[in-house]
């Protein structure tokens, strides 16, 4: 049976195989476009360690801004879903729980679609049927300055980043009970 790899190794492996490829296939454009997109995800991944550098500006359910200055002192998750997307949407009962365990304690989730503004009203359904609610809900504006999903390279969804009340970004990626555990170790440091 085949196991995935731990995320360094996994992030080595991917490494190496887009090098391999990008000199392998040097006249590709596909390729090379995949390898630039791979080499600029992983330089912002690397290079944004606080939200402060790239604060978002975002519309949310009542199509009132919101910022990310609304958030500041709190520990945030900022999670990146769609309401098409069925693995964000198996996600949801771990967000709940999340919310429900320390939504109380300076902690609170910040969720962020990625449904074009055209499915706005499948992007609402998703939160009323979910029963996730409970959060603040924004909706990623692809036609300006405030895309976050380019301006924080986002090539996958689900996403997620934890955020510390100073604005640095400590964890990402987290899933299930991972995810559980982080909040409450952040919480308790």
């Amino acid at each position: 049976m085949y196991s995935v790899p731990e995320d360094d190794q996994l992030k080595n492996n991917l490494t190496q195989s887009y090098n391999h490829a990008k000199d392998r296939f040097s006249k590709s454009r596909l390729i090379q476009d995949l390898y630039n997109t791979f080499v600029k995800q992983n330089t912002i991944s690397l290079t944004l360690k606080n939200i402060n550098e790239l604060p978002f500006t975002l519309r949310n359910e009542q199509n009132d801004v919101v910022t990310y200055e609304n958030f500041k002192g709190k520990l945030i998750l900022v999670d990146f879903w769609a309401s098409g997307c069925k693995p964000c949407r198996e996600e949801n009962p771990i967000l709940k729980k999340a919310f429900r365990l320390y939504g109380k304690d300076n902690f609170t989730i910040v969720s962020i679609s990625i449904d074009k503004q055209e499915h706005r009203k499948k992007w609402l359904a998703a939160i009323e049927s979910d029963g996730i609610g409970d959060w603040t809900h924004l909706i990623n504006d692809f036609n300006s300055e405030y895309n976050v999903i380019d301006r924080y390279v986002i090539n996958a969804i689900p996403s997620n980043m934890l955020i510390r009340p100073d604005g640095t970004i400590v964890e990402r990626n987290l899933r299930g009970q991972k995810l559980i555990d982080a909040i409450g170790n952040h919480l308790k440091n």
